[in-house]
């Protein structure tokens, strides 16, 4: 839901705010409507969610549910960071979709993964700005260069160093 002006945007969460409320408060019987963004998409009180009141007051979480504890009747449920695991099993599985589920075509291994993954996270501010999107977005770029160079190689004993075998220095 894109908006060119604030005027687009109160539309568009007046129309979401509708949709909550008739959900909520009628008897409308199996109908659902998931939205997906990120913390600020939804608490932000100039641009996001939160900027209109009335979705404000219907969206706002209970403040006695916590991390471990969620409120699941609520409209909104928090998703946690993926774990290292969970991050280690996605990327796997996007392998996967590049060698189109056949093994003989993965351009990368597990171990490979995990250097990768070192890398991602031994950065400078990975634990404040690491965001699934970014890490998906450089795991594809990386698959995508060693798919369309075939001549290069990952390089398991320095992260992300790619040998270019037919490129030599005289």
């Amino acid at each position: 839901m894109q908006a060119s002006s604030s005027t687009d945007s109160r539309s568009n969460y007046n129309n979401l705010n509708i949709k909550e409320k008739i959900s909520f408060q009628s008897s409308c019987e199996y109908i659902e409507f998931i939205l997906g963004g990120t913390t600020r998409f939804l608490e932000d009180e100039i641009k996001g969610l939160y900027s209109y009141e009335a979705l404000k007051q219907r969206l706002i979480g209970n403040p006695f549910a916590v991390y471990e504890k969620k409120d699941l009747s609520r409209p909104v449920i928090l998703l946690e960071k993926l774990t290292k695991e969970e991050l280690f099993q996605l990327f796997k599985n996007i392998r996967n979709v590049f060698a189109e589920y056949d093994e003989t075509k993965y351009l990368v291994t597990n171990n490979e993964i995990e250097k990768f993954m070192q890398y991602l996270f031994n950065r400078f501010g990975a634990n404040s700005f690491l965001t699934p999107r970014e890490s998906i977005r450089q795991f594809i770029g990386l698959l995508t260069q060693i798919q369309n160079n075939p001549n290069i190689k990952f390089n398991t004993n320095k992260i992300l160093y790619f040998e270019i075998s037919r490129l030599r220095w005289n």
